[in-house]
């Protein structure tokens, strides 16, 4: 089975208050548009947002699914099932106030220049689901079945940005440009308390970092994408176990059904099986602009500034206080919900 939808009248919005005259690019491998300022740039300084919706027909989602029964014997049934879905987007409208979905947009070259990206909330693109029962039925009165569950899927989706505004247009939602070398991009030196990280250890720790990365490593040379960088494929297993009796009470046939639910029960082997990875804090900030490296040019007749960005790497603090530059994206997100558990169950039937 399989559906495509296209956008015809969606919703998005846009700035009005932006003079896009005021804008130029910066200079190097990512030349995306540099902005007057966060005052600077509107055509009305006194007024922050204008915001304008308006609708638009870019953005689609398609999806494929299929299933699979089978029931090789009469004490087994099997099923099997995958849901891919691809969807791209100009606005996920992540706010009920409209100027607060604009300003959440993660976006290469500011507010009015928006390009399609993922979905916010499609977590996982593709979904792998099974189940294998095993049902045995003895002295015509009694019954025990055995189900395991499978689910296969990502643990969520991110975009990769800076971690502070790189485009001088007043705020901090710039998606990342990966570079296509390890020298293609500046590093400043930097400190923090008695550490000071050299531009060249940096440079090696970022190379590092993005080669580590299943998104960054696939998109060297490119622009992110909001909302496509999703975090690895992870596997759940649930198994049910029902002991069922029936009593004759009367002239009626009733049944009582005695459960077992192990939930994720390969935890239960192991701590980091069916245990979702997820972004580490900061991970997705992997950068942030120190200073801009200037030199002066002439086009036109006209003395132009040219500016390319001097990047600093994040810095985590470790449990041993010790303060680090990111080497991996993801770690298991260890909670409640990701651990085993044991549950009991008592069901009554009444025919």
């Amino acid at each position: 089975e399989g559906t495509f939808s296209k956008n015809i009248h969606a919703i998005t919005q846009y700035d009005a208050n932006i003079d896009e005259t005021k804008t130029s690019r910066l200079d190097g491998p990512d030349n995306r548009k540099y902005y007057a300022g966060a005052t600077a740039e509107r055509i009305h300084e006194n007024i922050n947002y204008a915001v304008v919706m308006t609708n638009t027909s870019r953005g689609y989602t398609a999806l494929f699914s299929t299933q699979l029964k089978a029931k090789p014997f009469r004490w087994l049934d099997l099923m099997a099932a995958y849901t891919y879905t691809y969807a791209r987007t100009l606005n996920n409208n992540a706010s009920n106030q409209e100027e607060k979905a604009l300003a959440g947009l993660p976006t290469v070259n500011g507010l009015n220049d928006t390009s399609l990206g993922g979905m916010r909330g499609l977590a996982s693109p593709g979904r792998l689901m099974g189940m294998a029962t095993f049902r045995h039925e003895y002295n015509k009165h009694n019954a025990i079945s055995v189900t395991l569950f499978y689910e296969g899927r990502h643990g969520g989706c991110g975009s990769f940005m800076y971690a502070n505004d790189l485009n001088n247009d007043g705020y901090t939602n710039d998606l990342l440009y990966i570079p296509a070398s390890k020298d293609e991009l500046l590093f400043a030196d930097k400190k923090v308390g008695e550490r000071t990280f050299t531009a060249d250890e940096q440079r090696e720790a970022f190379w590092a970092f993005v080669n580590q990365d299943p998104y960054l490593s696939r998109h060297k040379g490119e622009y992110a994408k909001g909302f496509t960088a999703y975090t690895p494929w992870y596997n759940r297993f649930d198994l049910h176990v029902t002991r069922e009796f029936r009593l004759k009470v009367g002239s009626a046939m009733n049944r009582l059904q005695l459960n077992i639910d192990l939930l994720n029960v390969g935890n239960l082997l192991k701590t980091t099986w069916g245990v979702a990875k997820t972004y580490i804090g900061g991970a997705l900030t992997p950068l942030r602009l120190a200073h801009y490296q200037t030199k002066e040019t002439t086009v036109g007749g006209q003395t132009v500034t040219q500016r390319q960005p001097v990047y600093e790497m994040s810095s985590y603090t470790d449990n041993d206080g010790e303060t680090k530059l990111f080497y991996k994206s993801f770690d298991y997100n260890y909670n409640t919900s990701q651990c085993w558990q044991l549950q009991l169950g008592v069901r009554y039937i009444f025919n």
